[in-house]
């Protein structure tokens, strides 16, 4: 495999999959330190050893695992991303419009429609990219790493968030805790959004580049 499209690959695992997969574990131990424990000595059995200590191996093993399982909520938040940058871009439009006394219900809903095409376009320039212009490409392809990353951990806070309400009924955790998972939440699908939004434009200007380029060929 060449070695321009191992690395983005790699990366994007090591960032979308492993890093959310820590975070969500080192919230399980701070959250319910017995689960982990218990999670601890089955891996010690399966590894033949009595101490509870687990080899780094098996950590990253784990948070892989987790960030793949966790990895259709992330595509949902991904996707209402993209209904929130829909909502966006037609508001600024149909004020646009609404000024220039042009809006019309038909017109908006063609709109609608060209900016689903446009963002599908860009997932077919993302592929071009990857296959002409590794380079290109893999720049791309560590910013889809990276939104993901944050994604992910929208979606790990989200979880923890949920899960902590019965902690919160129980006494264990402060209101605090609770509140600052929520905000940690949004704060990360923000981030995923406006990072996704610099990965769409690269998109752009490289594919744009590398066609004029090969134009004037």
């Amino acid at each position: 495999m060449d070695a321009l499209k191992f690395i983005p690959q790699a990366f994007f695992d090591l960032i979308a999959r492993i890093v959310p997969g820590f975070v969500f574990l080192f919230l399980i131990n701070y959250s319910n330190s017995e689960l982990m424990d218990l999670f601890k000595e089955r891996m010690a059995e399966i590894k033949g050893s009595k101490t509870g200590e687990l080899p780094i191996f098996f950590v990253i093993l784990a948070a892989y695992v987790i960030g793949h399982l966790i990895s259709p909520l992330t595509k949902q938040i991904q996707e209402l991303n993209k209904k929130i940058a829909l909502t966006l871009h037609i508001k600024k439009w149909r004020k646009e419009k609404e000024n220039k006394e042009e809006y019309d219900k038909v017109k908006e809903e063609h709109e609608k429609k060209l900016f689903k095409e446009k963002i599908k376009k860009l997932s077919k320039n993302y592929d071009w990219l990857r296959l002409n212009k590794p380079d290109a490409g893999g720049h791309c392809a560590k910013l889809r790493a990276e939104f993901t990353m944050y994604n992910s951990f929208a979606t790990v806070f989200a979880i923890f968030f949920i899960l902590s309400f019965e902690s919160l009924r129980d006494g264990n955790f402060s209101f605090s805790y609770t509140f600052t998972l929520l905000i940690f939440s949004v704060l990360m699908a923000y981030r995923g959004r406006e990072t996704e939004k610099t990965f769409q434009s690269c998109i752009t200007h490289f594919y744009e580049a590398a066609t004029n380029e090969k134009q004037s060929q």
